[in-house]
């Protein structure tokens, strides 16, 4: 299927949690539901979140500011603001990307 899933992030959070949250999963620990492939085999997701400069008004330089994941289970590209950071294939790899640049000046989210 070409149709792409939007949904929210928690942080820090899981993927199988959100999908669960979002009504795209039934819960993976009751019967035999851990059985059922569909998630992984439908459509493609937009996993995302919001957030706020954590330097902003704090007089640091924003070149500071790493995004740092401690694994991504399933294949991911990462992005913020439009722009792509990586790509995650390993589930055991910590990820970090510098991305000061790209969050300066940029407002709070809400």
């Amino acid at each position: 299927s070409s149709s792409v899933l939007r949904i929210q992030a928690h942080v820090p959070g899981d993927l199988v949690t959100d999908l669960q949250l979002a009504g795209h999963l039934e819960d993976p620990l009751f019967g035999v539901n851990f059985k059922n492939a569909s998630a992984w085999s439908g459509p493609l997701w937009e996993y995302e979140v919001r957030f706020a400069d954590p330097f902003r008004g704090e007089g640091r330089l924003g070149d500071e500011t790493l995004l740092i994941f401690d694994g991504i289970k399933m294949g991911a590209s990462i992005m913020l603001n439009g722009h792509i950071l990586g790509t995650a294939t390993n589930q055991f790899l910590r990820l970090a990307f510098p991305v000061g640049a790209l969050m300066a000046g940029r407002p709070a989210e809400e």
